[in-house]
């Protein structure tokens, strides 16, 4: 047990250190920096919240507006797509390491089957 956490633990630390994470962090500090894209993302968020609570057809445009924005926002665009390349990283990841146990054997599927 002490064996698969240490190799857990050098894999966390791979992954920090892997070009993906760094380029989703660089990209996640510069929507932090860029103050037009932080008060988009921030105003969605608000009206997201909003329309929650307050379901009305203005509200809903609004949204939609603000959403237009905020995907055609460069920085926004280049986050989304760092995400997207470190979030591929990780799945390749899981699937490798979780293959054999989210394949059931004929045994389980026989059991299953009772």
């Amino acid at each position: 047990m002490e064996k698969v956490q240490e190799l857990a633990f050098k894999l966390h630390d791979l992954l920090l250190n892997s070009e993906e994470y760094k380029k989703l962090k660089e990209m996640e500090s510069m929507l932090n920096k860029d103050s037009v894209s932080f008060m988009l993302l921030k105003k969605y968020h608000d009206l997201q919240e909003k329309y929650s609570f307050d379901k009305t057809e203005d509200m809903l445009k609004e949204l939609h507006k603000v959403k237009l924005e905020l995907d055609n926002n460069k920085n926004v665009i280049e986050y989304k797509k760092a995400y997207k390349e470190y979030q591929l990283l990780v799945g390749k990841i899981t699937d490798i390491v979780f293959e054999d146990f989210s394949n059931p054997s004929i045994l389980d599927r026989i059991v299953r089957a009772k």
